[in-house]
């Protein structure tokens, strides 16, 4: 037992630990780093044994939300000496990267003897998914050619381009040709050959190759760029053909995706409604995305349309002449500042290389207004005295159509009027007077629904009188109903608003101005035979006359 209660507190402490170190400390304590890499796999190609390959850099980086610790850098696998990492490139091993941070080293492939070879980069590191992470490398060694005979060495044997957008070129890719013999070397020729050749092109500019004699170690280079025309899957090869005896022509596959970016909007429609004359809407946004597989690349944003001088591009800088990859997006903000009253329409147009909608169009509407009441007049009010609920009509100017405030005010005390039915309009409302006005001289205003006021117009307020004139029964039991009928009594207030048998007060279940229903309270010495009481209404403005009732005991 002791041993279970010992355990529970345990659990309630830690608990009780997490919640005071806060949810910045505990988000802290759990962050995690994640290991990428770059390239994740390598063909260095063919390299004569005894040589060392062209070098490949490997970028390490850390896409967690916690530091990364790179312990070491190592190769591995069947053919483990047959690579190399370079040490003075090493910026991993023993390192810690941040996040969003990376590191480097060169990759070498040196065979000693001919034939496939092949190992592994492991990187050793605190990643708690991906410890070690390794990198696949290959590599086929090449026999020392015998003396006079020329031997052909070609820095890589394939490359993929990756995803490209139709109508686009990718990066160049540098080829690197040497001579691996004691002899000259002759190259005759570069060309693209297979199934999609049209797709690939060599930079005529960029080959030092082509009809060159390559003396014994020496070597040449050319550029090669992918220029997708459609989309999909894309092959061919590099062709060179050379007087090497038993590599004549030598292919290198070349690869690439033809990729379309897809741009779209949200929301399609910026309504901006009733906007005063002459001044500038709120901003509102438009959040651009790319849901293609290609890059999208926007190039200008504009508005175009029939009132384009009446919108305006609010901010930009987040998607002009900015490259979205798949999935990402930026935001452009449009103002609305319309010079005159009524409806304007216009085009948000964004440009950029999608395919099928360049350039998108979004719908912009808006309605500018001119602000109703400025300056509201009250000229005349159908009464200069009365009391509660009497119809008093206020004429003027200026009150506009939309429905606004009228104030009847003593002093600091203002009391809102309430509207008669559907009668407010911009020369004329009819108001009812209020309950709850103070006695005597008070001022009327009129707010309209802008925000502009009136100059006052004096209106003396009446004391309502009281009148009970019946009861719906004239004796009745303690605690059974009974309703009031009468005049003047107004809106209930919990303070101010009771009605009293003698000066015992009863328990209220309706109040009208012309009724109240209530239940009749116990009263003390009350006989078999009854006892007469005096009803009363009391309000803010008193006390009304009594009625007289008799109280019955309860049956």
């Amino acid at each position: 037992m002791l041993k279970s209660m010992f355990i529970k507190f345990l659990n309630l402490s830690t608990i009780i630990l997490v919640l005071l170190l806060g949810a910045g400390s505990f988000s802290s304590a759990y962050a995690q780093p994640d290991i990428s890499v770059s390239p994740t796999s390598h063909n260095f190609g063919n390299v004569t044994e005894g040589n060392s390959s062209t070098p490949l850099t490997v970028t390490i980086s850390n896409d967690g939300d916690g530091d990364l610790t790179i312990t070491s850098l190592s190769i591995t696998g069947t053919d483990l000496t047959e690579f190399s990492i370079d040490p003075d490139s090493d910026t991993c091993s023993g390192e810690i990267i941040a996040p969003a941070g990376d590191c480097t080293a060169d990759i070498t492939f040196d065979p000693a003897t001919e034939g496939a070879k092949s190992a592994n980069l492991s990187i050793s590191s605190d990643d708690p998914n991906e410890d070690p992470l390794n990198i696949s490398l290959t590599g086929t060694g090449e026999a020392v050619p015998p003396p006079g005979v020329t031997d052909i060495s070609v820095s890589y044997n394939s490359h993929d381009f990756g995803d490209v957008n139709p109508g686009d070129s990718s990066t160049p890719f540098t080829i690197i040709i040497s001579n691996n013999s004691t002899v000259n070397l002759t190259i005759t020729s570069l060309s693209i050959t297979g199934t999609d050749l049209t797709e690939f092109s060599i930079d005529p500019d960029s080959d030092t190759c082509s009809g060159e004699i390559i003396a014994p170690a020496g070597d040449c280079t050319a550029d090669i760029t992918f220029d997708p025309a459609t989309e999909g899957a894309k092959s061919a090869n590099l062709s060179i053909s050379s007087d090497d005896p038993n590599e004549d022509p030598f292919d290198v596959s070349l690869l690439g995706t033809g990729v379309v970016p897809d741009i779209s909007a949200d929301p399609e429609l910026l309504n901006f409604v009733d906007i005063t004359v002459d001044t500038s809407s709120e901003p509102q946004e438009v959040l651009i995305s790319n849901n293609g597989e290609g890059a999208l690349e926007i190039t200008d944003i504009s508005i175009t349309g029939l009132n384009k001088d009446e919108f305006s591009i609010y901010s930009s800088e987040e998607c002009l002449g900015v490259t979205l990859l798949t999935g990402e997006s930026c935001s452009v903000s449009v103002v609305f500042e319309p010079t005159s009253e009524g409806n304007k329409q216009a085009k948000l147009s964004i440009e950029s290389d999608d395919p099928d909608e360049n350039p998108l169009k979004l719908s912009l509407t808006g309605r500018g207004f001119v602000p109703c009441g400025n300056s509201p007049e009250i000229k005349t009010l159908s009464k200069s005295k009365g009391t509660y609920s009497d119809t008093v009509v206020i004429k003027g100017s200026g009150f506009c159509t939309d429905q606004g405030t009228v104030i009847f005010a003593k002093g600091t005390i203002g009391v809102e009027a309430e509207i008669d039915g559907d009668g407010w309009e911009d020369t004329k409302i009819t108001v009812r007077v209020p309950w709850g006005c103070q006695v005597g001289k008070n001022k009327v205003k009129v707010i309209t629904n802008y925000g502009t006021e009136s100059a006052t117009k004096p209106f003396k307020f009446l004391k309502p009188l009281l009148v009970i004139t019946k009861l719906s029964l004239p004796s009745g039991s303690i605690a059974s109903e009974l309703e009031i009928t009468g005049k003047n009594f107004g809106i209930q207030d919990e303070n101010n608003s009771f009605v009293q048998f003698d000066k015992t007060k009863a328990e209220i279940s309706e109040w009208k101005n012309d009724s109240i229903i209530l239940t009749i309270p116990s009263i003390i010495k009350v006989t078999k035979k009854g006892k007469i009481v005096s009803i009363s209404v009391n309000t803010i403005y008193g006390l009304s006359k009594s009625k007289k009732f008799k109280v019955l005991p309860v049956k």
